[in-house]
């Protein structure tokens, strides 16, 4: 479940910070642009000046949806739009979906022989199911047992969260002309951490990226004991 949370969270920040960026650099100077980070200094003048526009209003900046945020990005910099009915637009759709349907989750009856419910239809094939909670596991063979959370929610949910959410995000900055501050290690590095490799050396391999993964041990207080 806390792969799906984070990965609609990474969806919202990610777009955010585009427009967030456009906002504070349309107040600086253009000799504080060049020294600039972020995505803003990549961005035509006129595209960022749209952006803030839209950023400085409560309405759009709080009341717009996630995707809708992507979708008028792009139309903002006149760039090719998303197919709602294609990849990898469908399953980030999805995704959002299925963290309301898990933040607002209320209580259904399962009856045996009952037809599959809306999200194990669409979700059919997308991942491996809980191992726990799966045919293969003479604990998953309860015909009583629900699809939402049981059999859904486990490590083939949690990476099909995460490489969907990414794969958007990163195709959505190609479209804008811009590259994703995230890159594609972080898929990389996500794996690597749900494989239970050694943090230090996930953090050997990623440099920086992954400082923060590594355990640094807290050092007694003087005079303690042990």
């Amino acid at each position: 479940m806390g792969a799906v949370l984070s990965s609609v969270a990474f969806l919202e920040a990610a777009v955010n910070e585009l427009y967030a960026d456009a906002a504070e650099d349309s107040r600086p100077s253009e000799i504080m642009r060049s020294i600039g980070e972020g995505y803003a200094i990549k961005m035509p003048k006129r595209v960022r000046d749209l952006l803030a526009g839209l950023w400085g209003t409560e309405r759009f900046r709080v009341g717009a949806r996630t995707l809708e945020k992507y979708d008028t990005a792009l139309r903002m910099a006149g760039a090719a739009g998303f197919d709602r009915g294609a990849q990898p637009y469908q399953d980030v759709a999805l995704l959002i979906q299925l963290r309301n349907a898990l933040i607002h989750f209320g209580p259904q009856s399962h009856h045996e022989g009952e037809e599959p419910t809306r999200f194990e239809t669409k979700l059919k094939g997308k991942f491996p199911l809980n191992p726990l909670a799966a045919p293969i596991n003479p604990l998953g063979n309860d015909p009583m047992q629900p699809f939402l959370p049981d059999k859904c929610l486990g490590y083939g949910c949690a990476m099909w969260a995460l490489e969907s959410s990414v794969e958007f995000t990163e195709e959505f900055f190609s479209r804008m002309g811009l590259k994703a501050s995230h890159g594609g290690w972080l898929v990389e590095m996500a794996v690597e951490y749900a494989s239970m490799l050694p943090l230090e050396e996930i953090a050997a391999k990623h440099g920086a990226r992954a400082e923060h993964l590594v355990e640094h041990p807290v050092e007694a207080p003087p005079g303690s004991c042990g």
